[in-house]
């Protein structure tokens, strides 16, 4: 390779960082400064890809390491930098000090709405739905828009049927009601963590472009909620779309027949996926153990029952309530 710059240096250091190999990333980081080339200094760009390195830190020293981070930029030309102070708040976050993103986002002289959307998230992941609630409140007074973003990190905040339905009505408002992602993370909410399944199901036919996930989470939903026959009609469903099947919606599939339980089905969801080449062996065992749970399950009910033989719903059942 040619002398490396800061370019050549900053490719690695992302490289590395984007598929969660923060040690290598680092080890190119710290290369880089101890090469000492006025050519090779960290810039912007460099600061965010190895703040992105941190996100996959998992020692107890992972917070020091960020707040070394910090002091490198304090020191730099990137002191006060929007940009690398939201990745700052974000990272702090993701780690679970609260403190530590409030105090950067604090000393920010500006705020975008990145900025924003950094700490509101940062305050989601750290189980702190109040406060984030609050923080997406002083926003709207400063009055900066909320993006797609900030509606995610607020749904994750969520802890209420109160605090849902504010946000919903807030992406309805907004125009987002469309938006794949968003309406994703709604079904997630109403389905698996407030047990509104019924608000789930309305999302859900609301999502425009339903991807993978939306599907996954559908199914996934339904189990969850008592309700396994319904959500193998979903998987039925996503099939008849010609939807690319993934390995978990298999499994959720599967774990859905063993809730009934139908051995058969079971067995001919396995077959398909296997067929099909979508099974690795951490998903073939963990299907193996779903088709064994069917087994039991199965070995106590009537030869017809333990064959799927029961009725089964054609199509879904009515949402009551309303959004």
């Amino acid at each position: 390779m040619p002398v490396a710059n800061v370019v050549s240096w900053t490719a690695m250091i992302a490289g590395n960082a984007q598929h969660g190999r923060s040690a290598q990333a680092f080890q190119f980081f710290r290369r880089m400064i101890l090469q000492g080339d006025p050519n090779s200094r960290p810039n912007q760009v460099t600061l965010l890809a190895i703040l992105d390195a941190c996100l996959s830190l998992t020692s107890k020293s992972a917070i020091a390491t960020v707040r070394g981070l910090e002091a490198l930029a304090a020191e730099s030309i990137f002191h006060g930098d929007m940009m690398v102070n939201s990745a700052l708040v974000n990272v702090y976050g993701s780690l679970g000090s609260a403190p530590d993103a409030r105090r950067i986002f604090q000393s920010m002289p500006d705020r975008n709405v990145v900025s924003w959307s950094s700490m509101v998230a940062a305050l989601a992941k750290c189980q702190r739905s109040g406060e984030a609630m609050a923080t997406m409140r002083a926003m709207e007074l400063e009055g900066i828009k909320a993006s797609s973003v900030t509606l995610l990190a607020a749904i994750e905040a969520c802890e209420s049927s109160e605090d849902a339905g504010r946000i919903h009505a807030r992406i309805v408002r907004d125009g987002f009601e469309g938006d794949t992602k968003l309406g994703n993370a709604l079904v997630r909410l109403y389905g698996l963590k407030l047990g509104m399944i019924d608000r789930a199901l309305e999302v859900f036919d609301r999502i425009q472009r339903k991807d993978a996930v939306s599907w996954g989470v559908a199914i996934d939903a339904w189990a969850v909620s008592g309700f396994p026959r319904e959500s193998l009609v979903i998987f039925a469903r996503m099939d008849l779309e010609g939807v690319l099947v993934e390995e978990v919606s298999f499994t959720l599939a599967i774990d859905a027949c063993a809730a009934i339980p139908s051995l058969e089905r079971g067995r001919m969801l396995h077959r398909e996926m296997i067929e099909g080449d979508r099974c690795g062996v951490e998903e073939d065992l963990r299907l193996g153990n779903s088709l064994i749970n069917i087994g039991s399950s199965a070995r106590d009910l009537p030869g017809d029952e333990a064959r799927g033989n029961s009725p089964k719903p054609n199509h879904f059942p009515q949402p009551s309530g309303n959004v």
